[in-house]
């Protein structure tokens, strides 16, 4: 699929935007972000039913972990489905409540990193089909409730990841929330930010390329849904789920943060011109970059490519037009 307002940006897979002409700015981000055609991708997805019964003697259950959840013994098993795995979870209580989380693209397909809407139920299908034997599943799909859904959108490459990842910070994805700000030991710049609550979920922005140890400028956003935010949806359920639906949820926690990426009004060429120490550099590679253009190629020095590999280190770029 691609975006209408530029034929270079895509997002052929879903919830990852690349671009092959220049590097996502903050503008460019923002855009995306609130556009009623943004493409989001499930990373979790979770859940839960009143069962009538469950087989108590089978080794799934014998072999499960126990914990304690609200005074409610709780039962965590796994599930071998598809390619991946699924938790099977069964809390004694009143009512006993049974539920399932997993990632839908790890079981359709591992080599993938994010699964549509449509693709996430198909899995859920075949994980309730495992679960059904360890068990009871309830008559009707309106008895499930929805318990988690984590919605996520990759933007690929990124200008300045400091830069994003300093915006984020400085949003507020909820109230009297402050961030966590997780910086690189290695290098000191920030590697994610998050907003956490108990109840009402969270939001993470991180350097995902950081994350998997790669070279390359990938930049996630993380919107977890908890059960406390889907209950506030009036009537949704798994058949009123649907793309609308997850986006104005998404787009709600990221409100400061769009707002903020959409009134960047100042470019890196201002930044570059006032500090003043790299204006000749830009300049000059300015003039390149146009005579390039109209099929003039003149020498370029040792020391200048020296003195340009700092500067687009400093101010990542593919074309001058990036920093405007």
């Amino acid at each position: 699929m691609l975006m209408s307002y530029n034929r270079e940006i895509s997002n052929d897979a879903p919830g990852l935007y690349t671009r092959s002409d220049m590097y996502f700015n903050a503008r460019d981000i923002g855009t995306i972000l609130s556009s009623d055609y943004l493409f989001l991708g499930i990373d979790k997805f979770k859940v839960f039913w009143v069962p009538s019964a469950f087989n108590q003697s089978h080794d799934l259950w014998n072999n499960a972990t126990l914990d304690m959840v609200d005074g409610a013994t709780r039962r965590n098993a796994r599930l071998d489905v598809g390619f991946g795995e699924a938790t099977l979870r069964f809390s004694s209580g009143n009512p006993n409540t049974a539920s399932v989380e997993f990632n839908p693209s790890a079981i359709l397909n591992p080599g993938r990193n994010l699964a549509t809407l449509a693709e996430t139920c198909s899995a859920l299908g075949e994980v309730l089909r495992s679960a059904r034997e360890f068990v009871s599943l309830p008559p009707k799909i309106t008895d499930y409730g929805l318990s988690r859904i984590d919605l996520t959108v990759d933007f690929e490459p990124v200008s300045d990841m400091q830069y994003l990842l300093k915006l984020a910070s400085q949003s507020r994805a909820f109230r009297n929330t402050t961030p966590n700000i997780r910086p690189s030991h290695v290098t000191e710049e920030i590697e994610s930010v998050s907003f956490n609550t108990r109840s009402s979920g969270s939001v993470l922005f991180y350097d995902k390329s950081a994350e998997r140890s790669e070279n390359g400028r990938r930049f996630r956003v993380e919107v977890s849904l908890e059960r406390v935010n889907l209950r506030r949806i009036e009537q949704l359920n798994l058949t009123t789920l649907s793309e609308d639906i997850l986006r104005a949820a998404f787009r709600k926690r990221l409100t400061n943060f769009i707002d903020a990426c959409l009134q960047v009004k100042s470019s890196r060429v201002a930044e570059i011109l006032q500090k003043g120490e790299y204006t000749k550099t830009l300049v000059t590679a300015a003039g390149y970059e146009y005579l390039k253009q109209h099929g003039h190629h003149p020498k370029k020095t040792k020391h200048w490519f020296t003195k340009y590999s700092k500067f687009k280190e400093l101010f990542p770029h593919v074309t001058i037009g990036d920093l405007l």
